[in-house]
């Protein structure tokens, strides 16, 4: 009997201390690190390794981290949140590492933030430049003169937790790299379709119509190929391209929503290709004792899949740093530039438009 009162008694002890365990001032909800004062209740509710980059595409290395931070009112009064109420602090040491709030492109931590009344929550993003191998505390400080409430809110950061955004910091890169190989090189790559969202189809007749531009206005403009005639030397120019051009692609950033892709290429040139058409047109002209400048232009152009082989390669005159942006899970390439990147030089690029 007294071995089954003693049983009961731990039994009892047992359930009491687990019913406790929820008010501990830091745990764990879902998996994602909770700390709680009187004032605040913190939460870690999202992490990355990201890369950032500036507005003028100066890169980032991948040694920063993300956090998706969700911050709730406890007290009764106004809040004022933004990421300077955060810091760091590495195991073992005292100096403070505050977030990073100079990246203007991908983050808006110096936006986000703002008044929070009492009772309520708000979510906001701060960056750290972390080194992997290390443990670290994230430490959130009120605005508050109360003594009574200034005392900060800590919780672990398990940076292990986080690992798996560190293997997908290069599929912007990949993306990009089968963009290129699919559209404009017209050869497969199975990456297009786990890692792009931009359709192939439309990407493909956006280059053919820039590409069949060029060809009527700028290297062949006395003669009109026909739609079936510029198909044919769509393909002969994609396959010429394949085969001589040289692309070398390097990671800037990636912030998780949005990438930039450094891109060096050297490839066909229309002014060496416009060289070598005169040279036909004045074999033409000279074999047939005339000068009919479009009948010569047509006559070079059957001489097209030489004229590529021959050409001298080029390469762009200005930067080409392409803008990818996360879209449905893939990453969504357009050639339209804009301030962060120079999409359209890539597409000018490969239609020939390089020195």
């Amino acid at each position: 009997m007294k071995k089954k009162m003693l049983l009961l008694s731990v039994l009892l002890i047992t359930l009491v201390v687990a019913g406790c365990g929820g008010n501990t001032k830091n745990s764990k909800s879902d998996d994602k690190p909770i700390a709680k004062s009187k004032v605040a209740e913190v939460q870690i509710e999202k992490g990355e390794y990201v890369i950032p980059f500036s507005e003028d595409g100066e890169g980032g290395s991948d040694t920063y981290i993300a956090l998706q931070v969700k911050v709730k009112n406890k007290s009764k009064e106004q809040m004022y949140i933004t990421a300077d109420n955060f810091a760091l602090y590495e195991k073992g040491e005292d100096e403070k590492i505050n977030p990073i709030t100079d990246y203007k492109s991908g983050f808006k931590t110096s936006e986000e933030g703002g008044k929070l009344s009492a009772d309520k929550s708000l979510k906001l993003t701060i960056l750290f430049n972390v080194k992997k191998d290390k443990e670290y505390s994230l430490n959130f400080a009120t605005n508050s003169f109360d003594e009574d409430n200034k005392k900060d809110v800590e919780l672990a950061v398990d940076q292990t937790q986080y690992k798996d955004s560190l293997k997908k910091l290069d599929e912007p890169k990949k993306a990009l790299d089968a963009y290129m190989d699919v559209v404009f090189l017209n050869k497969e790559n199975e990456n297009y379709d786990n890692l792009v969202s931009t359709n192939s189809e439309e990407a493909i007749a956006e280059f053919k119509k820039a590409f069949n531009k060029v060809t009527k206005d700028y290297v062949v403009y006395n003669y009109k190929p026909t739609d079936d005639e510029l198909t044919t030397l769509f393909k002969n120019y994609q396959e010429t391209e394949a085969k001589r051009a040289t692309i070398e692609t390097k990671l800037l950033g990636n912030t998780g929503e949005k990438a930039l892709v450094e891109v060096k290429f050297k490839g066909l040139s229309n002014d060496s290709i416009i060289d070598i058409i005169r040279e036909y047109k004045e074999e033409y002209n000279d074999e047939n004792d005339t000068y009919d400048s479009e009948k010569s232009e047509q006559y070079a152009l059957t001489k097209y899949p030489e004229i590529l082989e021959k050409s001298e390669l080029g390469e762009p005159r200005n930067d080409i740093k392409v803008l990818l942006t996360k879209k449905d899970g893939k990453w969504d390439i357009s050639m339209k530039s804009n301030v962060d990147a120079s999409n359209e030089n890539l597409l000018r690029a490969f239609t020939g438009n390089v020195d």
